[in-house]
């Protein structure tokens, strides 16, 4: 406790001590001018840390280094008026995710790392998330997956394995590749990094696209023009668009975001561009995948290392298998207007598994769930025969 203490100490002294002074150099983002708010933060911190045999650099940094340190590099708040970032935020700053904080604690079980993840945990808001995680791991165990009979949609699922294995996300210059013959996608801002295929929607003469990345702009693309919608920015929050999903009426749209801020909202699209319409869910909605099946909506969850679900809008929670029951849903296919099928993923830093599970709207219930590999493109038929 004193150790930690100390450390606690040490941040809020920094914090306290007032403006920074004035520092000899480049004023904005340049090697020089980050490598010397490093060393003098790190120097501040280390000249107040009792215990020179604990790493108080990088503890203290994830408390309150950040916040301090990118005003300085900027000369101001490191967001603008419209949320956007007001430049790339310098490689050497970028606090460690939680995802990567918690395979280091893995590999390491170092009380540093465990505690720059709990410092994490509350700077990103979190806690309620996780605590929720908890409670669905207690009460809410794996689903059972039933016996499967019907041939036809195995052999169908089967044959278009390989449309389950592409990419969730597709940058710009795929963009462009795949649609710039009918709509200006070259027109996309150059800062407009990528968007997940649940989140690019044609409707009409318009395309739709959800940037994913380090923003939440919506984009309205025509062949002539690009209307951004920047809704986003200005909640604290929402970092991306996880998903768009027609809803309905025609023009209208389920928009999903991510990852602090999961709402999920009604828009629709007005002549050439989408505007906000209403809030339909304000908290742990930030799905990842979504379907609609005889007019009911599904959605796939996004909790990274926690239980996952199949949530119906207005109804029930149906927990996915064991193999997917801690991997995201990252897409969702519908096959014969009745069989939801998930393809769920396991973030990169913990080793990037992908499962495929099969729901049946009919039973509501699972009837397969195996792991997604492109050796296995065969194995769907047999695996479920045998189960």
């Amino acid at each position: 406790m004193t150790a930690i203490g100390a450390l606690l100490l040490g941040g809020c002294l920094l914090g306290a001590s007032g403006p920074a002074p004035a520092m000899a150099g480049p004023q904005r983002h340049g090697p020089a001018r980050v490598e010397a708010v490093r060393a003098d933060v790190s120097a501040r911190i280390t000249s107040r840390n009792p215990n020179p045999a604990l790493p108080p650099a990088a503890v203290c940094w994830s408390l309150v280094g950040a916040v301090r340190v990118r005003s300085r590099l900027v000369g101001g708040p490191w967001w603008s008026k419209t949320g956007r970032p007001d430049g790339p935020r310098p490689i050497g700053l970028q606090p460690p995710s939680i995802t990567r904080l918690v395979e280091r604690f893995k590999r390491t079980r170092s009380l540093s790392v465990l505690f720059q993840l709990a410092v994490q945990i509350v700077r990103q808001g979190r806690a309620t998330e996780l605590a929720y995680g908890g409670f669905c791991a207690l009460f809410h165990h794996p689903s059972a997956i039933h016996r499967w009979g019907d041939t036809g949609a195995l052999t169908r699922i089967s044959g278009e394995k390989g449309e389950y294995l592409r990419r969730a996300v597709l940058s710009r210059s795929q963009l462009i590749q795949t649609f710039n013959d009918r709509f200006a996608v070259d027109t996309l801002p150059s800062d407009f990094e990528a968007a997940r295929r649940e989140s690019v929607r044609v409707d009409g003469k318009c395309l739709i696209l959800g940037e994913y990345g380090e923003g939440a702009r919506i984009a309205c693309v025509t062949a002539k023009s690009c209307v951004l919608s920047e809704y986003y920015g200005e909640i604290r929050g929402v970092r991306h668009i996880h998903a768009i999903h027609p809803y309905g009426h025609a023009g209208e749209y389920l928009v999903s975001t991510g990852d602090r801020k999961k709402l999920l909202d009604l828009w629709v699209i007005n002549e050439d561009e989408l505007r906000f319409e209403r809030r339909l869910r304000s908290h742990l909605a930030g799905y990842t995948a979504v379907a609609e099946v005889n007019g009911r909506y599904y959605f796939g969850t996004d909790f990274s290392g926690r239980p996952n679900y199949i949530e119906v809008l207005g109804g029930g929670r149906y927990f996915f298998p064991q193999q997917a029951y801690r991997l995201h849903a990252a897409t969702f296919h519908v096959v014969l207007d009745r069989y939801i099928v998930s393809v769920n993923k396991e973030l990169e830093p913990s080793g990037g598994r992908r499962t495929l599970s099969v729901f049946d709207t009919h039973s509501m219930q699972f009837v397969y769930c195996d792991s997604l590999e492109a050796s296995e493109a065969t194995s769907l038929v047999e695996t479920a025969r045998a189960s």
